[in-house]
């Protein structure tokens, strides 16, 4: 099967905003990417899309929230599965990403965010701590540690 082959071209090929590689689109906006899927049959569907749109359908709204929440620290995930910036795990970076272009549409025009999506993207975004949080936290207690060692 070349799904794998395709699957690492197109990893590589994100990298550079698909400009350069062997898949390539002259026609992507700056804010635009390719989106792939995988329907596990063997079939790999491509679309230019926006960055955050998992299901491919052009608009970057609850549901690809729903997918990126599903898989959050998945290593090894694909962009159908919440990993938008190719980097081969759903994190914290790809929520930005999503987050970023929430509610928006391929064709420029953004949805409107109902109340309840908007709490439910608050409330992730507030459970997951920033990678720079974590370290904070990580030297406050390794401090507490050796003071209380100390004592």
């Amino acid at each position: 099967s070349p799904i794998a082959a395709v699957k690492a071209i197109l990893d590589a090929g994100s990298q550079g905003h698909f400009a350069t590689g062997q898949i390539r689109s002259v026609g992507l906006a700056a804010s635009q990417t390719i989106g792939y899927g995988d329907d596990g049959s063997g079939n790999i569907s491509l679309r230019i899309t926006l960055p955050g749109d998992s299901d491919l359908n052009g608009i970057v709204d609850f549901n690809d929230f729903l997918v990126l929440q599903n898989y959050f620290n998945a290593p090894g995930t694909t962009f159908a599965q919440g990993n938008f910036n190719f980097d081969g795990s759903t994190d914290f970076n790809d929520f930005l990403v999503l987050q970023n272009n929430f509610g928006q549409t391929l064709g420029g025009a953004a949805e409107p965010i109902s109340n309840s999506e908007r709490a439910a993207l608050s409330a992730f975004a507030t459970s997951v701590p920033e990678p720079a949080a974590v370290s904070l936290i990580a030297t406050s207690v390794v401090g507490l540690r050796r003071r209380r060692i100390g004592k």
